[in-house]
């Protein structure tokens, strides 16, 4: 099916998945989700906790409507890596999975969703997965970019860690405490005022959400790409390795193709004002006598 094609049928769409509604906090930002049935409300409150809200006013709404037809993307090849693409022009673009396809509602600045329900996808895994999207979109809008990368707020500052999955996010999350997790999967970069900040997310691994999450943004002290070894150490590297790593860890560029020039003019202005390092590290390494000592170094 055509991109245009796939956009006129997601705007068809009449039927709300249900009538809960709730307010995703995304630093200072606030994302409204309508349609939701209860069941997927009830799911996002486990797995969200406290970045929602059952009430209050949104900067940008998401309407989940409800589909009865299979046919965004072919089915889930066993071994397949997760399949999000854009379809069609800009003015007419969706963005689709397997069992859901996001598209720009009748009135700017608001979205909506189609979920076809299935068993081998659980509804708010894939809601989420839509959803993400949706914020590294708000992202780059703003003049930042969404990483495939875990954050901790250590000092008042926060710290991403980058990587492709098993680079060891999660795992340096733990090496970090007791550091504060902002998130141990998806960071959002974003900046402010002579610095780069991040919020705090609730796309964290453990799919349960704390019930009182770090509100607002944090100044960002910097970005470090892991790589495993059994020896800890940190490493500068030249410019252009330094922006084909932050490229790298970006999330949904292929899904971003009219924020192509957008996203490498962002990596490019970090780069110029904030800082990015190679971290090799250990299961039993003591990040912050390196992280720190680095630092003390400049």
């Amino acid at each position: 099916m055509s991109g245009e094609g796939t956009h006129e049928r997601l705007l068809a769409l009449e039927e709300r998945l249900g009538d809960e509604r709730r307010t995703l906090l995304v630093g200072d930002r606030r994302i409204g989700l309508e349609g939701l049935d209860r069941g997927l409300a009830g799911d996002l409150d486990r797995r969200w906790g406290g970045f929602l809200e059952r009430e209050g006013a949104a900067d940008v709404t998401l309407r989940v409507y409800r589909s009865r037809s299979r046919g965004w993307l072919d089915p889930w090849k066993p071994g397949e890596v997760y399949r999000i693409e854009a379809l069609g022009q800009p003015a007419t673009r969706v963005v689709a999975s397997y069992n859901f396809a996001l598209c720009g509602d009748h009135e700017p600045g608001n979205w909506r969703v189609a979920i076809h329900e299935q068993e081998d996808e659980p509804v708010d895994r894939l809601f989420e997965n839509a959803v993400r999207y949706l914020v590294a979109r708000l992202g780059v809008e703003a003049g930042g970019f969404a990483l495939h990368a875990a954050g901790v707020l250590h000092r008042e500052r926060a710290w991403l860690f980058a990587g492709p999955s098993r680079a060891g996010k999660s795992t340096a999350v733990g090496l970090a405490a007791p550091a504060i997790s902002l998130g141990d999967d998806f960071a959002l970069v974003l900046p402010g005022d002579g610095e780069w900040r991040i919020p705090a997310l609730p796309f964290d691994n453990s799919e349960r959400g704390r019930p009182d999450p770090p509100r607002g943004t944090f100044p960002l002290a910097g970005i470090w790409r892991l790589h495993k070894s059994e020896v800890t150490r940190t490493e500068l590297p030249p410019r252009l390795l330094a922006l084909a790593s932050l490229m790298s860890c970006m999330a949904f560029p292929w899904a971003l193709p009219e924020f192509s020039e957008a996203l490498l003019d962002h990596a490019q202005r970090y780069l110029d004002q904030g800082r990015l390092g190679d971290l090799h590290f250990s299961k039993q390494a003591d990040l912050w006598a390196v992280l720190l000592e680095e630092r003390s170094g400049e």
